[in-house]
């Protein structure tokens, strides 16, 4: 009698000269798996680490009335006077000047934040006084003191009561009588 020899044709088997079955190949079928269940993993851990920091970030806003007032006057993003529900940004430009020690150059993006949209249009129609203002406080500045972190702050203050002195004292046309909330230096480059 004939031998019989099965072969699954379906699987990529085959039949060999002889009449003997030749399996085929072995497939890694958990390779896919592996890689799809890693990919899941960390798009979970990434999800869940944005959610996480949004959270926290979304919270901070209203933390810790101690921690507010030791940040209070200072003029950061955390300072809740500098906080504007609707800000109305004033961009200064770029400026590039000589450091007071006359070896180094800054070149540092200046923007402001103020409250109110009539304060805004009252600096804009004097934005020349206003650059001459912050050029000076610039200018003033050496390498060795932007080394320091409490430097900037006092800078950005020093811009806050140079550009205060330009408003009227009773502005007629916004009601809060300080609308200049916060500078923004958005480029600061020494060279």
């Amino acid at each position: 009698m004939a031998e019989v020899n099965e072969v699954n044709f379906s699987r990529g088997g085959k039949m060999a000269e002889g009449g003997e079955a030749v399996p085929a190949p072995r497939r890694r079928v958990g390779g896919k798996l592996i890689k799809m269940i890693v990919t899941s993993v960390i798009l979970l851990v990434l999800i869940a680490g944005g959610g996480g920091a949004a959270w926290y970030f979304l919270t901070q806003r209203g933390a810790d009335p101690a921690k507010k007032s030791a940040t209070a006057g200072t003029g950061h993003a955390m300072d809740p006077d500098a906080f504007v529900e609707t800000p109305f940004f004033l961009d200064l430009g770029t400026f590039v000047v000589n450091l007071a020690d006359g070896r180094r150059y800054l070149k540092a993006s200046i923007q402001l934040v103020l409250s109110q949209e009539g304060a805004k249009a009252y600096l804009t129609a004097r934005l020349a006084w206003v650059k001459d203002l912050v050029l000076r406080q610039l200018q003033n500045l050496t390498a060795e003191s932007l080394r320091n972190k409490t430097t900037r702050e006092d800078l950005e203050r020093n811009i806050i009561r140079e550009i205060s002195t330009l408003l009227p004292a009773e502005p007629k046309q916004w009601k809060d009588r300080d609308p200049l909330k916060k500078v923004v230096i958005t480029e600061f480059f020494i060279q």
